[in-house]
């Protein structure tokens, strides 16, 4: 009962943000084609490595003969390290950035107002 005012404040606080990036974004001016633009960025964090593996996989198969085919091995390769790119970039870059709290899967969800009122009547 004594840490529901911290979690009034955290609420708030966490409120007051996304309303502060919300006005943010629209005082900035963020268009449809920088949207455009970070997908962009995405698709090519994932598709550069992907055919850099796919290069070296052909080269490895080119140079040591063998039933290890190196060309799929380092095209999943190249594909996992383009997805852990493109995913640190998304997670650096994205909105819930603006405060210092983490991403998304950080955050604690707060509770609603019926499960404050039957832990308040406990």
């Amino acid at each position: 009962m004594g840490d529901a005012p911290d979690r009034e404040r955290e609420f708030a606080a966490h409120v007051g943000g996304s309303a502060r990036r919300r006005i943010e974004s629209r005082r900035s001016g963020r268009s449809i084609l920088s949207w455009f633009g970070a997908f962009g960025v995405v698709g090519w964090s994932v598709a550069i490595p992907t055919l850099a593996g796919v290069a070296l996989g052909v080269w490895l198969d080119n140079r040591f003969t063998g039933s290890t085919s190196w060309t799929l091995t380092m095209m999943v390769v190249g594909l996992v390290a383009g997805v852990g790119l493109a995913w640190t970039w998304v997670r650096r870059e994205g909105p819930w950035n603006a405060g210092s709290q983490g991403g998304p899967e950080t955050q604690q969800p707060e509770r609603n107002a019926r499960e404050q009122q039957e832990e308040e009547r406990r």
